[in-house]
């Protein structure tokens, strides 16, 4: 996955792929966020997926196996923090 992210700053179908799966993570999120969070589903679908990318990288460049509990357990911790935080 670290490799695709390189690749796809140089190799264009390797662009092209990278922006589908964001394209795609982003529907999915936007889809199942509207009706939690209204007005700010793209606000918080686009830190999320940030997160989710984010929490990915640190898993898999970590030393010992990844903890998969833990790193879903942060993204709904976010998620969480993000609906309460405008009442939602």
């Amino acid at each position: 996955w670290l490799n695709f992210y390189v690749l796809a700053q140089t190799v264009p179908e390797a662009k092209r792929l990278l922006a589908v799966y964001q394209r795609r993570l982003r529907s999915n999120l936007l889809a199942c966020l509207r009706p939690l969070a209204g007005v700010r589903a793209d606000e918080i679908a686009e830190g999320l997926g940030a997160l989710i990318d984010g929490l990915y990288i640190r898993e898999v460049l970590k030393s010992g196996p990844p903890d998969t509990a833990a790193a879903v357990a942060t993204a709904v911790a976010y998620l969480d923090v993000q609906l309460k935080e405008k009442g939602e």
